[in-house]
């Protein structure tokens, strides 16, 4: 679908009169007011900014990639279409050191560090983009830290005694943990930040695997009688003490669908999944050649349950994913890879990209690069200036079918950030700024695959904008050629292929990147 610059900015609510206030986008500039901020709503994407040029794109027969400069301070994107293979599964394991959160996509590729350091297991992760997890502390006790499902923006929920295994209720308001120190499940307010412990069974035994209904009201939890397992469920507005379910002869690591009305819980010795209905409180056993322990989650349809399995009770060796249609486990991850409790995240269909409290792209933007295929946004670029009107976007390609690949040059006095997304994961990958190796550029050519609309290739480069210093783009068949002072070279997932810098970069038709 190829949008002219008049019906863009129709779209975006900002009429061609109010452009200027800055360098011209390779259109020229215009003289008039500087524009001011307003909503727009175009396609999937919505937000609030200011735009100060017409909109520059570039296309072939299957997308669109359309330049904008101005000012950002809220975009977000809302998925038309979200699909199972673009969610993530979020875990904790000590592949780098010590144990960190990280995530990877549902068939066990793209493997992603989210903490650093933090000795954090056991995460939650909500269906509003939310991430809850339990950070070991100098005293020997662990917290619930909340953050952005990227890692951003921690914010510690609970200061006192330990607190493990957070679960979120739908609306993302409420945190079902467990509390080992005072063995009772407990329920968290995330506004006040307020910790309520809930009544536990009578007896000796122990809590484990607390699970929250959708709406908050109610926490299902595993107890542990020597090797006996039973499912009570406790009201959390508290007073009357927790109702008894059912026995799960030895089942453990609960977790519950996403609408609330199945409870599962995987076998050790021998290995099974049992699935428990809340209405009627039936139960439904399946046996499986792998021990299902250390962690369980639901896929968001709630038709697949990812677990941590191995060959015996002790031992883990990889992720299994379970299918509750045809009751068969198959593996998902290296069996060497050391990685427990999962956590499913949600189909997320808004997704903040640019927020003055944090987005996957960022917390404002000077200028925005979005592709299109058909209706369906398939990638953002954000990136931001010390002196956002001196920032100039140039499309490189002629709108032809012929390309493999759309290129755009961004020119700036200073570029401080610039980062990316593309639609197979909607993770937000750094290319400039804070925590890169390339913390400022002068510019950077895009590279957006002309078939699905993803970006290729960042290419951040160093120079004037004399016509000697520019970077050069030309074809050598259906290999771009990119020559100039590039600072590095980062691919779709932002790994930097020329660390010492590069004066040429091919990047060919399947995508590969060559630097020299």
């Amino acid at each position: 679908m190829k949008i002219s610059r008049i019906t863009y900015l129709a779209l975006l609510g900002i009429g061609i009169a109010g452009c200027g206030g800055g360098s011209g986008g390779g259109e020229g500039s215009v003289s008039a007011p500087a524009p001011t901020e307003t909503m727009f709503a175009a396609g999937e994407i919505s937000g609030m900014a200011a735009i100060s040029n017409p909109p520059v794109t570039t296309a072939t027969n299957n997308c669109v990639a359309t330049g904008l400069t101005g000012s950002f301070t809220i975009l977000k994107l809302r998925e038309l279409n979200p699909t199972l293979n673009a969610t993530r599964i979020y875990f904790s394991s000590n592949l780098d050191g010590p144990e960190d959160i990280y995530s990877m996509s549902p068939d066990g590729s793209d493997v992603q560090r989210i903490t650093t350091n933090a000795d954090a297991w056991t995460p939650g992760v909500s269906q509003t983009g939310k991430l809850a997890y339990a950070a070991h502390q100098p005293n020997n006790t662990y917290q619930i830290v909340m953050s952005s499902v990227d890692g951003s923006n921690p914010v510690p929920l609970t200061s006192t005694s330990s607190h493990t295994y957070p679960t979120f209720n739908a609306a993302g308001d409420k945190i079902a943990d467990l509390n080992p120190t005072l063995n009772v499940v407990e329920i968290i307010d995330v506004a006040s930040k307020t910790v309520t412990p809930l009544p536990r069974p009578a007896g000796a035994g122990s809590c484990f695997s607390p699970c929250m209904s959708p709406d908050g009201k109610t926490i299902y939890f595993g107890w542990l009688v020597g090797q006996q397992s039973f499912v009570y469920s406790v009201s959390t507005a508290g007073g009357s003490g927790p109702a008894l379910l059912t026995e799960m002869d030895g089942y453990y690591s609960y977790t519950l669908t996403p609408d609330g009305h199945e409870l599962a819980g995987m076998n050790g010795d021998p290995g099974g999944v049992a699935r428990l209905g809340i209405g009627s409180l039936s139960v439904f056993k399946t046996p499986l050649s792998i021990s299902g322990f250390d962690g369980a989650s639901f896929s968001p349809d709630g038709k697949k349950i990812v677990f941590a399995g191995g060959t015996a009770n002790t031992v883990t060796t990889g992720f299994y994913v379970f299918d509750t249609v045809s009751g068969t486990a198959a593996p998902i991850s290296s069996p060497t890879m050391k990685c427990v409790q999962p956590a499913w995240g949600p189909f997320t269909k808004d997704r903040t990209l640019i927020a003055s409290g944090g987005g996957l792209l960022g917390t404002h933007a000077c200028g925005v690069i979005q592709t299109q295929k058909a209706a369906t946004t398939t990638s953002v670029i954000a990136l931001d200036a010390t002196t956002p009107s001196s920032v100039v976007m140039t499309a490189q390609t002629a709108q032809s079918g012929q390309f493999p690949n759309l290129v755009f040059s961004i020119d700036a006095d200073n570029i401080t950030k610039l980062a990316f997304a593309n639609y197979t994961g909607w993770r937000g990958v750094r290319a400039i700024g804070t925590g890169t190796p390339v913390t400022s550029a002068n510019g950077a050519l895009v590279t957006i695959n002309a078939g699905d609309g993803s970006v290729v290739s960042i290419l951040p480069f160093t120079g004037t904008r004399g016509i000697e210093s520019k970077p050069t783009v030309s074809a050598e068949g259906t290999t771009r050629v990119f020559r100039g002072n590039f600072l590095a070279a980062y691919d779709k997932d932002g790994k930097n292929l020329a660390p010492n810098g590069a004066s040429t970069v091919k990047v060919d038709a399947s995508g590969k990147i060559t630097a020299e």
